[in-house]
């Protein structure tokens, strides 16, 4: 029977392949997100058992959103950037700021996973010290971040100091010149030392995955951890559980970027679903079926609302005389679909108050009856909020639904309409905190 692996160091080496920027024209053909992604796969359940491998998996999620910002910013130029004549001191910022984050998290990332697997090796009796793979590695991400940086420091250059480095060389000189003129040795200084480097680090993680007594006895470990400790299962559960609801929460503001919604509501349904279906799944008297089904009742209307929604927003700066009147009627069933959708949210809301108030409620009965733990009247009264919630919770999906009709520009009005929904989502994130928190005390 195939059974997934809890770990498998070899991605690692694999990885380190994407790490060696390709870049043209700005873009990464080989991105960094894939290696931080292969890098998770291979760290596995490994930070269950390993503090150090814990503090690695943060550190890549990191990574991740630093990567996947540099890659979309590289795009952006490439579009709408790379013509203009005066991007020259941002375009040295971003790489400054780029090159020396993915300098820093590089060097903690691999520092951190040879320490975690030379802890493993000495529990385990096995050998696989290779310190100079961990050297040439972080060489490697110092030489990369100063070629990077290399090529952009013509943009550094003012007109007088190209005009006397032209008077020097004889020749007309501009920043773009120089920076084509210093791109292809240091791509190839960077590619040769790359290949050097996956020469010496790649047989190193290839050998440790194939170990077999380090890789039992991290397995044995896992396995021990999930079957025995059941605080740890637990916690497991409810850290997924209320990521999702935190999530959620995010996507209730109206963050908007030419009137276009780049927090779409429809993602609240998802991620509430997917935190719902976590405690459900595992438990039937859990099951809300009214939470369910207005969750997928407002994930359909909430994607209709966003797509006409978005559809008029776009087609409205480019309509003529002729076509408003369709336009017009466009924007009325987009906006009696986003009335609805909010409506259901509200409804959602409710719902999901109580489905959490319940498995809070839960837990402390278990706490209570299976492990004797003694609370007072007031930290069983978990409703004691209940009116004051629903009520401000109504207050704010009301205003929600104005969102409608208030002005297109980025004034007073949509300021304080946008403060209200962040002050809304930072309250239901901190008491979701909060609430997690209150479960993990159950069992202290």
């Amino acid at each position: 029977m195939h059974t997934e692996k809890l770990f498998d160091f070899k991605y690692i080496g694999i990885a380190l392949i994407f790490l060696i920027d390709f870049n043209i024209n700005n873009i990464d053909i080989l991105p960094d997100f894939i290696a931080v992604y292969l890098i998770l796969k291979a760290i596995g359940k490994t930070y269950y058992i390993n503090e150090v491998f814990a503090e690695t998996r943060v550190f890549l999620k990191v990574f991740y959103a630093v990567s996947i910002i540099k890659f979309t910013a590289g795009v952006i130029y490439i579009l709408f950037l790379r013509s203009s004549p005066d991007n020259g001191s941002m375009i040295m910022t971003m790489t400054f700021i780029f090159a020396f984050f993915e300098l820093c998290l590089s060097v903690l990332i691999f520092n951190r996973i040879f320490r975690g697997i030379e802890q493993f090796s000495y529990m385990s009796g096995s050998v696989n010290n290779n310190g100079i793979a961990l050297n040439i590695i972080i060489i490697f991400f110092i030489v990369k971040a100063a070629l990077t940086f290399t090529v952009q420091v013509p943009f550094l250059l003012s007109d007088s100091d190209l005009d006397f480095l032209g008077g020097l060389s004889g020749s007309y000189l501009t920043s773009a010149f120089l920076q084509n003129l210093l791109m292809p040795p240091c791509f190839i200084i960077q590619t040769l030392f790359g290949v050097f480097m996956l020469s010496l680090a790649m047989p190193f993680f290839f050998s440790v995955s194939k170990d077999t007594d380090l890789c039992d006895f991290i397995n044995s470990g896992i396995k021990n951890k999930l079957t025995e400790d059941f605080f740890f299962r637990l916690k497991l559960d409810l850290k997924s559980t209320f990521a999702f609801f935190i999530a959620g929460c995010v996507f209730f503001v109206d963050l908007r970027l030419e009137q276009i919604i780049f927090l779409p509501d429809f993602m609240i349904c998802v991620l509430f679903f997917l935190g719902v279906s976590q405690i459900s799944g595992n438990d039937k008297d859990m099951l809300n079926k009214k939470l369910n089904l207005y969750l997928l009742i407002n994930l359909i209307v909430s994607v209709i609302s966003y797509i006409l929604n978005s559809v008029y927003n776009v087609r409205i700066f480019y309509a003529f005389a002729d076509e408003l009147p369709g336009l017009y009627n466009l924007k009325l069933f987009a906006d009696l679909f986003y009335h609805a959708s909010v409506i259901l949210f509200f409804l959602i809301f409710i719902e999901l108050y109580y489905f959490i108030k319940k498995l809070q409620n839960k837990h402390m009965d278990f706490a209570s009856d299976y492990l004797k733990k003694y609370f007072t009247a007031g930290e069983k009264y978990l409703y004691k909020n209940k009116d004051l919630v629903l009520r401000a919770g109504a207050a704010v999906f009301c205003v929600k639904t104005v969102a409608s009709v208030l002005p297109r520009d980025n004034g007073l009005v949509m300021f304080l309409y946008l403060l209200a929904l962040v002050i809304f989502a930072v309250w239901a994130i901190k008491s979701l905190i909060n609430t997690r928190e209150n479960i993990y005390n159950y069992y202290n």
